[in-house]
């Protein structure tokens, strides 16, 4: 497997985390309505936070791998 198929393939396990997380903060937004606050819905943000900035750094490992001409 080369450094292209791997970015792609951690390129998509982060996308997958990233929906989950979303669908996840939903979830505890809504549960949040009916019963008391949760505390964890602060640290699915930083979770969401976390995956977006493995997301740039793949990009940029991306381009450090394979410079533009």
């Amino acid at each position: 497997m080369n450094v292209e198929e791997l970015a792609a393939v951690v390129d998509e396990l982060i996308e997958v985390l990233h929906l989950q997380a979303r669908e996840l903060e939903k979830l505890i937004a809504h549960v949040g309505q009916v019963t008391a606050h949760l505390p964890e819905e602060r640290e699915v943000s930083v979770i969401r936070s976390s995956l977006s900035g493995l997301h740039l750094r793949l990009k940029k490992l991306r381009g450090v791998a394979h410079p533009l001409p």
